[in-house]
C-alpha cells in the first residue's frame, strides 16, 4: 500500500475494525474482513444485474456495460479526488496486470449482460454460477494455494445446489435460450480468470485503481458496440442505469478489496450467494417461480460457505 491510504480504504478499515468482524489483539482480522466485505459485495452486484433484467428489453447488451461503466468510472473518480493524493492514486506500475484482469473482467460483464437479457434472471445467474468452482481450480494451478479438503468440498457442494437450482425448473429447458446458457457459461469463465488476476495484483494495488482501469476498459469496449445500433434510454431507464453504475461501483471496490483480506480460493464459495440474493429477487420482484429443489440447493450452498471458515478456524487462522 502507499504511504498515505486513500479515503475510502482508510473509512473501510475503520468500519471493518468497529464491526463484529473487527479487531483483535490490535489487528483487523483479514480472513473474516475479506468475508465480510464479499458478502457486502453480492448484495450491491445482485441489485445492480436486478436493474440490468430491467432495462434489458429495451436497451442492447453493449450500451448497458458503456452506461454502467461510465457511471461508475465517474463514481471512482470522484472517490480518488477526495483522497489525499488525488488523481495521482491512480497511476500504477502493474499496466499489463490491470489490462489482463480489466480485459477478462469486462469480457465476462458484456457476456453476464447479454445472458440476462437471453434468460430468466434466476436461470442465468445459476448458470453463471460456476464460477466459484474456476476460482479453487486456478488458484490451486496459478497462484499455487493450497485448499484443503474443506475448501474442495465447499466448491462441491456449491456446484450441486447450483445444479439442484437448474433442475427446478430454471435452466436447461423450457424458455432458456441455448444461447444465452452458453453466454452465461463463457463469462463464469471469464470472471475466475478476472478473479485470479485480481488477486496477483490486489496485494500490491489499491482497489479504487483496479476498479477505475476495470471500469475504463469496460466502457472502451461497450463504446465500441456502438455500430451494431444503440437506443436513447428513456429517463426512467436512465435513471435506473445512473442506480445500476453507482452500486455497481460500490460492489466492484468491495469485491477488490476483499482480496487484500483473503485467498481466492476462501471468498469463492461466497460467490455463491449471488445466486441466492438474485433467485429469491427473481421469485419475488419478477415472478419467476421457485420450488423446493431451490431451498435444497441454496442449503448445500450455505453449508460450504461455512465449511471454509470452519477449516480456517480449526487450523488457527486469523478470524
Amino acid at each position: 500500500l502507499a504511504s498515505s491510504p486513500p479515503f475510502p480504504l482508510s473509512v473501510a478499515h475503520r468500519v471493518l475494525a468497529r464491526s463484529p468482524f473487527g479487531m483483535e489483539r490490535g489487528r483487523v482480522s483479514t480472513m473474516r474482513s475479506g468475508i465480510a466485505v464479499k458478502v457486502v459485495s453480492t448484495c450491491c452486484m445482485a441489485v445492480m444485474f436486478t436493474i440490468v433484467k430491467v432495462v434489458s428489453p429495451r436497451l442492447p447488451a453493449g450500451e448497458i456495460v458503456f452506461l454502467r461503466a461510465l457511471v461508475s468510472m465517474l463514481v471512482i473518480m470522484g472517490i480518488v479526488w477526495c483522497g489525499r493524493d488525488g488523481l495521482g492514486a491512480l497511476r500504477t506500475s502493474e499496466p499489463w496486470g490491470h489490462i489482463l484482469r480489466s480485459g477478462l473482467g469486462a469480457g465476462s460483464m458484456f457476456l453476464a449482460f447479454f445472458a440476462i437479457s437471453a434468460l430468466p434472471l434466476a436461470t442465468a445467474s445459476a448458470s453463471s454460477a460456476t464460477t466459484p468452482m474456476m476460482i479453487t481450480l486456478l488458484a490451486v494451478l496459478i497462484l499455487r494455494e493450497t485448499p484443503g479438503p474443506a475448501r474442495w468440498a465447499a466448491a462441491g457442494l456449491g456446484i450441486a445446489g447450483v445444479l439442484l437450482i437448474l433442475g427446478d425448473g430454471h435452466g436447461w429447458t423450457g424458455d432458456a435460450a441455448p444461447i444465452g446458457v452458453v453466454a452465461a457459461l463463457r463469462s463464469a469463465t471469464l470472471a475466475a480468470g478476472a478473479m485470479i488476476a485480481l488477486r496477483r495484483i490486489a496485494l500490491r494495488e489499491r482497489a479504487e485503481r483496479i476498479t477505475f482501469y476495470f471500469m475504463l476498459i469496460a466502457m472502451l469496449m461497450g463504446l465500441a458496440s456502438l455500430p451494431a445500433g444503440w437506443v436513447w434510454p428513456s429517463p426512467g431507464d436512465g435513471l435506473l442505469m445512473l442506480l445500476a453504475g453507482i452500486i455497481g461501483a460500490v460492489g466492484q471496490f468491495l469485491m477488490s478489496l476483499s482480496y487484500r483480506y483473503a485467498p481466492a480460493s476462501v471468498l469463492a464459495p461466497f460467490d455463491y450467494l449471488n445466486l441466492l440474493w438474485l433467485t429469491l429477487i427473481a421469485a419475488v420482484l419478477l415472478g419467476e417461480p421457485v420450488g423446493s429443489l431451490f431451498y435444497a440447493g441454496a442449503a448445500l450452498i450455505v453449508v460450504g460457505g461455512l465449511l471454509v471458515s470452519l477449516e480456517h478456524r480449526r487450523k488457527g487462522g486469523p478470524r
